[in-house]
């Protein structure tokens, strides 16, 4: 959601923009970016010295919410196990579900393992919610009483972190002990998403020996059919 202030009631109402593209956009800083070259600019008002402490925030919390968050998500096994995957297996085709999730889950431990252990990694995402209670106090938005884009970078983190089912989660609970930051967010998330309903498929992961035994079933037929046209039957069956 892109936040807009609007000149008759000096609120912020949230909309998304349609944009076009044909390359892929993976961080949450580059689509900002090309969110303002688009034209949906909320930083345009504010001066040279604010739009450095803007991105310097906004490094701030990519480089510490965001490890911390893919942990919780992606590398604690018992999140992963009884919501990250669950989600995928709903979301993908059935055949794909298994092998993307754990490629998927592989790449993002290797990558995290470069910036440090588990603890070290939640500690800083500890701390940048502590930066940000302080930094947003009592105002109704971080740079002032108008939204930029920081508040719509932290609003995606933050909302993930509160509404997730994640039951191993610090982030959650160091984000419980910041009533400003949990105030702040209802409140957006009233402007921005009232009304708005989401539906979920309801389709029950397999327990791991039925999907052991299909993944064999599916190697075995495999290298049947491989055999097979190895010898050439398929030629002789025709030719016959």
């Amino acid at each position: 959601p892109v936040l807009q202030e609007t000149e008759a009631e000096g609120t912020a109402v949230g909309g998304q923009p349609p944009t076009t593209t044909t390359t892929t956009t993976t961080t949450s800083l580059r689509i900002l970016a090309r969110l303002r070259a688009k034209g949906s600019n909320l930083d345009q008002s504010f001066s040279a010295a604010q739009h450095a402490d803007m991105l310097a925030l906004a490094v701030l919390v990519e480089q510490t919410l965001w490890p911390a968050w893919q942990h919780t998500m992606w590398v604690a096994s018992e999140n992963y196990t009884c919501h990250t995957w669950p989600w995928i297996y709903n979301a993908v085709p059935m055949i794909q579900s298994h092998w993307r999730a754990r490629s998927y889950r592989n790449l993002i431990a290797q990558r995290l393992e470069l910036l440090g252990n588990e603890q070290h990694l939640l500690d800083r995402g500890v701390h940048c919610l502590q930066t940000l209670a302080v930094r947003l106090g009592d105002n109704p938005y971080f740079f002032g009483d108008k939204p930029c884009t920081v508040d719509a970078l932290v609003l995606g983190y933050l909302l993930c972190i509160w509404r997730s089912p994640f039951a191993t989660s610090p982030l959650r609970v160091e984000f419980e002990k910041h009533p400003n930051l949990k105030k702040w967010c209802q409140k957006l998330e009233r402007l921005l998403f009232a009304g708005h309903k989401t539906t979920r498929p309801t389709r029950v992961p397999l327990d791991e020996a039925t999907k052991r035994t299909m993944l064999s079933v599916g190697v075995a037929v495999t290298c049947m059919v491989a055999y097979a046209a190895l010898i050439g039957l398929p030629r002789r069956i025709i030719g016959s």
